[in-house]
């Protein structure tokens, strides 16, 4: 039996060194050591006996966690690579639990008042965009129908000038310039008519100088 009882104690150390303490349960468990080496023996009561207990059920619940790697910013990270509370978590508890029910109630409302606050903004915020999206739909229905008259206005003219405007303005072209040369026509013989007739008066004219 005193074999076995050394063995356990030399195989003791070895297990506490790969073991992972918690600093918190770590800073109990020295804080509960000097407050035991400084009492005396006949002191100790079953209160602290009890606490001695559960300090040691809690070093073998933490002994029966899986260990995990410790990353650069403080932050235990488990065996699936999912990282645990770091310190910034843990300051933030001990900010609540340092608190008053007073204190804790009114962050509570005051939380509660900016929750409320912010799902109206973004209740209106989602209405605005709806109204938004359904005046850009509309809009751009409106575009689409101008532009689609457009589109029938400009292939209407295409298809009325190579069809029905070409030709009836050819046409007109033919017969002003037709009529053009008629008119020409007729003014040259007209004025061909008036040079005789003012040739024929001059000469008599000079006739009866003559004779006088």
């Amino acid at each position: 039996m005193a074999s076995k009882a050394e063995k356990l104690k030399k195989t003791a150390p070895n297990e506490q060194e790969h073991e992972y303490i918690p600093p918190s349960l770590k800073k109990l468990r020295d804080l509960s050591e000097s407050l035991r080496a400084s009492m005396p023996a006949e002191s100790i009561t079953a209160e602290e006996k009890v606490s001695a207990s559960q300090s040691q059920a809690a070093k073998a619940a933490a002994s029966r966690k899986p260990r995990g790697s410790v990353s650069s910013f403080g932050s235990r990270v488990d065996k699936h690579g999912n990282k645990r509370r770091g310190g910034q978590e843990t300051s933030a508890v001990s900010h609540l639990g340092g608190m008053d029910p007073g204190e804790l109630q009114a962050a509570i409302s005051h939380l509660k008042e900016k929750l409320q606050a912010l799902e109206e903004e973004h209740g209106n915020v989602q209405k605005q965009g709806r109204a938004n999206q359904a005046t850009f739909i509309q809009r751009e229905k409106q575009l689409k129908s101008q532009v689609g008259r457009m589109r029938e206005l400009l292939d209407k003219a295409v298809l009325s000038r190579n069809t029905l405007h070409v030709p009836r303005i050819r046409e007109t072209h033919v017969t002003i310039m037709s009529k053009l040369d008629q008119l020409q026509g007729a003014t040259r013989a007209r004025v061909l008519a008036q040079e005789q007739e003012m040739l024929g008066l001059f000469r008599q004219r000079l006739q009866e100088v003559e004779e006088r």
